[in-house]
């Protein structure tokens, strides 16, 4: 029998079968919320990584009198560590230091990181300079002198 009369004898049998379309349906919605909630906690997680690596960054170049070169070397190597991630180009890294030095306060970025408006058709990473912007973007709409006590009011 080819594939498709196989695939077709299949959907008559199950199509018998009282309430496995709603049975189906219901497991479709759960497996696609999971995965959802999934990308979002792996892009909220990402954002503070991004930060707190960008911060690392300042750090030792303050502390270890780095130079700006280190962070082309840097990019090389989590590359080479990492060659499934995309978030570790010599730009990318630039964006996470100058995301952390326009915004040292780390429990201010883990506020922030919550109030972001995560894309629920996109189901993938998001790289440092889409984090950057949606930061950006909810800090400007905060307004950069709010302080912590009323950014916790809003949300």
């Amino acid at each position: 029998m080819p594939r498709d009369d196989k695939s077709k004898a299949l959907q008559r049998a199950t199509s018998d079968i009282i309430g496995y379309e709603n049975f189906l349906t219901e497991l479709k919605i759960r497996i696609s919320s999971a995965q959802l909630r999934a990308a979002i906690a792996v892009n909220k997680e990402l954002v503070l990584l991004y930060w707190q690596i960008g911060r690392d960054i300042l750090n030792s170049q303050q502390q270890q009198g780095w130079g700006a070169k280190v962070i082309n070397r840097l990019a090389a190597d989590l590359q080479k560590a990492f060659p499934e991630m995309k978030g570790f180009s010599l730009r990318n890294l630039k964006y996470m230091r100058a995301f952390a030095k326009a915004y040292p306060d780390e429990q201010l970025v883990q506020q922030v990181v919550a109030l972001i408006a995560w894309d629920h058709d996109k189901k993938t990473e998001l790289s440092p300079e889409e984090i950057g912007k949606e930061v950006a973007k909810i800090l400007s709409e905060i307004n950069a002198n709010t302080t912590l006590i009323q950014l916790k009011i809003l949300i």
